[in-house]
């Protein structure tokens, strides 16, 4: 492997010991000695507690699709951390890696900065790099909220809020509202706002937000049943029968095999998608890409000089093909799934959707394999999975980090709240119930041996517990 590589990474992930987070405007001029990357740079901010990196992704695929070479921002990474950094689905290479982290480096050490904070320098590290590859749009997921993320110097066209939730409330503040307030910090005056609707308090937070930036709002609504809802008095996405076509799509046509949890992030990609296209990216008088040197797109027809809505649908589903989020209710097996969810909003989520292919798959029992971070909401996560879910046993197990929470509490919990999935069996056999084994790999390898095709294995509770068994191939 690429020595310089190695020193970059070493350097990087000795970051967090000694650099605390800075303010935006050290950010800003690293940036500007770092030979001002984002100047005129075409791009999409994202922000949320769930969905945002999903919502990224499919953005990504329906730029590239369009014809645009696309950047891609996204953390954190599961397995190797040169998947925080694409390039139209290529990952930075290892030595494009230690190239853009030498410019960001000296522009620090040469000019007496601040030292960013982890997630700044790779922020630093993607801008240059994006620059140098020349990407006609990129698409930016914030880290954590977003008003103090380092992603928030970006000047976008597009703003994006997924679903807001409980989580990392330690930084954000301890109700939907406060959490809210700094994810609408990505706001930008007269920039468009799309915003997932669903919780009143974090809706009105962003919708006041908007206002006092003078950002146009564009609302989605999935709640319904009876397809998606756009609100978009502003005309942005094009018009009413843009919000129509929107509505009409359905979401198992363009992801199949998709978690039912991917139906809210596919009709906020959409919308936003739309909402580019309507805020300057296409010049409306020839119908052609401003940014592209007035070049078609590779798949889209134009017709007496208009960009036409109806072959979206097309391009959305090529896209959409191509879809592929690891630790997303990743099959990892036909009755062995994975998934990320770390915060009850998400666990929620994630409940329906193994219902919904539990159900569809008709297996005949669920078990879990369980790990999760000691500073989330964890009681509460295990209290919904046991609740919803009532697995009919459970491997508990623990990441491999500080953050930890042991695994002998966890089970605890699971005990205690496990009533219905275990009955009125003795002690004993409840205990049996709930296994504990602490190592992760030895717990999957337990948890798959003998599992028959009909029994349903889930593995959940934390991001850093899907790289871990991703990383080893161990399925």
């Amino acid at each position: 492997m690429n020595e310089e590589y190695l020193h970059a990474i070493e350097y990087i992930e000795k970051i967090p010991l000694f650099a605390p987070k800075r303010s935006l405007e050290n950010t800003a001029e690293i940036l500007k000695l770092s030979g001002d990357p984002l100047e005129g740079m075409k791009a999409v901010h994202i922000a949320g507690t769930n969905g945002k990196g999903s919502v990224s992704k499919m953005l990504s695929l329906m730029f590239k699709e369009a014809g645009y070479k696309t950047g891609l921002f996204i953390s954190p990474h599961l397995v190797k951390i040169n998947e925080r950094i694409s390039v139209n689905g290529e990952d930075i290479s290892d030595e494009k890696f230690a190239e853009v982290f030498r410019v960001v480096k000296s522009a620090i050490d040469e000019n007496g900065f601040e030292h960013p904070a982890y997630f700044e320098f790779l922020f630093l590290m993607a801008a240059v790099y994006f620059r140098n590859e020349k990407c006609d749009m990129v698409i930016w997921e914030t880290g954590l909220g977003g008003r103090l993320d380092a992603t928030n110097t970006v000047n976008p066209m597009c703003c994006v809020i997924t679903s807001v939730g409980f989580d990392h409330m330690q930084y954000l503040g301890n109700t939907v509202e406060k959490i809210a307030f700094e994810k609408a910090g990505i706001i930008k005056e007269g920039v468009p706002v799309i915003s997932h609707l669903n919780h009143s308090g974090a809706d009105e937070v962003i919708e006041k937000a908007a206002s006092d930036k003078n950002a146009p709002l564009i609302t989605v609504d999935n709640s319904t049943g009876d397809g998606c809802i756009i609100s978009d008095p502003e005309g942005v996405t094009g018009s009413v029968t843009t919000a129509e076509l929107i509505k009409k799509m359905r979401v198992s046509e363009y992801l199949p095999d998709a978690p039912i949890y991917q139906n809210d992030n596919f009709y906020t990609a959409v919308t936003a998608f739309y909402a580019v296209r309507g805020s300057g990216m296409y010049d409306s008088a020839t119908g052609r890409d401003s940014s592209r040197q007035n070049k078609k797109d590779k798949h889209l027809e134009y017709e007496s000089g208009s960009f036409l809505p109806a072959d979206i649908p097309e391009l959305i589903k090529r896209a959409m093909s191509h879809f592929f989020w690891p630790g997303r209710m990743q099959a990892l097996a036909p009755n062995i799934y994975i998934d990320g969810a770390h915060n009850t909003s998400a666990v929620i989520k994630f409940t329906e959707s193994v219902l919904d292919i539990f159900n569809k798959k008709h297996f005949s029992s669920l078990r879990i394999l369980f790990a999760v971070c000691a500073d989330k909401d964890y009681e509460d996560m295990i209290k919904i999975i046991s609740e919803k879910l009532q697995p009919e046993k459970v491997y508990v197990s623990e990441i491999a980090s500080g953050r930890k929470l042991g695994a002998e509490y966890a089970a605890k919990l699971f005990l205690k709240y496990g009533s219905e999935c275990f009955g009125n069996d003795d002690a004993d056999k409840k205990h049996d119930r709930a296994v504990i084994i602490p190592d992760p790999h030895e717990a999957v390898l337990q948890a798959k041996t003998g599992l028959s095709d009909d029994v349903m294995l889930v593995i959940v509770g934390s991001l850093y517990l899907a790289g871990e068994v991703l990383s080893e191939e161990i399925l």
